[in-house]
C-alpha cells in the first residue's frame, strides 16, 4: 500500500512484500499452505509434549525454559541454513566417518569432558528429535515462519512450472536491507533471478541485526 501511494501509477504490476509473505503466498497458490506458529506457540508445543521427543542424554533440567530455548533456537538456524532432517541425518553420517571436526554439543566446560562416541551419540540425538519436531508440526499441518522460506525453496527447486511461473512474475527483483538477508533467502533470491540475474541488492553490512539468524556481511559476498 505504502508503495503504491509513493509510485501511483507506477506501481502497476509491481509487488512490494517480505520475504516471508511472498512465501507463504506461493506455498499457498500451490495449495500446500500451513498454519503457522510463532516463537512462543512452538515453545508452548514443545513443553507440552517434552515426554514425546526421543530425549535420552539431552535430560532437560526441572525448568526445561532454558534447553527448549536452546532447541527452539537450533531448529530456527537449520531452517535459515537450508539444513533439512536429511541434511542433517547426512552430517552425523560424515561425523561418523571423520570427515568433519566434531562439534561442541555442551556448554564448553561439560563438552571437554565428553568422548568422541559421546559426542557422536548427542549429535545423532538431536537429529533425531529434529526428525520428530518436524513430524509433530507436519501432522497438524503447521509451519514456523522458517518453514515459508524453506516450503518455498524446496518448491521452486523441484516444480519446473511453479518455478518458471515465479520468474516470469518477477522478472526483476530489488531486495532492501539485503545484510539481514540469511543462506535460505539469497537461494530464493538466485533461483528467481535464474540465468538473467536481475537481482538489485541494497543494504549495509554494519547494519546486520540478525546475526543470531545466520545474517552477516557474507550475504554480500554470496551475492
Amino acid at each position: 500500500k505504502r508503495v503504491t501511494e509513493f509510485l501511483g501509477a507506477n506501481a502497476a504490476g509491481l509487488t512490494a512484500c517480505t520475504f516471508h509473505a511472498y512465501c507463504n503466498n506461493l506455498l499457498q497458490q500451490a495449495g500446500l499452505g500451513f498454519g503457522v506458529v510463532d516463537d512462543l506457540d512452538l515453545w508452548v508445543m514443545l513443553r507440552r509434549r517434552l515426554d514425546e521427543l526421543p530425549l535420552k542424554r539431552y535430560l532437560p533440567p526441572r525448568d526445561p525454559g532454558e534447553f527448549l530455548d536452546a532447541l527452539k533456537q537450533f531448529f530456527s538456524r537449520c531452517h535459515d541454513e537450508l539444513v533439512d532432517v536429511g541434511s542433517y541425518d547426512e552430517y552425523v553420517a560424515e561425523l561418523r566417518a571423520g570427515k568433519h571436526t566434531l562439534p561442541r554439543v555442551l556448554p564448553v566446560k561439560k563438552d571437554a569432558l565428553l568422548t568422541a562416541d559421546q559426542k557422536l551419540e548427542r549429535s545423532a540425538e538431536i537429529g533425531a528429535v529434529y526428525r520428530k519436531v518436524e513430524e509433530m508440526l507436519a501432522a497438524r499441518k503447521l509451519g514456523t515462519f522458517g518453514h515459508m522460506i524453506t516450503g518455498a525453496v524446496h518448491l521452486l527447486r523441484e516444480d519446473a512450472a511453479v518455478l518458471a511461473s515465479a520468474r516470469q512474475k518477477a522478472r526483476f527483483v530489488l531486495i532492501d536491507e539485503f545484510q539481514d538477508a540469511n543462506v535460505a533467502q539469497i537461494e530464493l533470491a538466485r533461483l528467481l533471478g535464474g540465468e538473467e540475474r536481475n537481482v538489485f541488492a541494497v543494504g549495509d553490512p554494519d547494519q546486520a541485526i540478525f546475526h543470531f539468524r545466520g545474517a552477516s556481511s557474507a550475504a554480500f559476498v554470496e551475492f
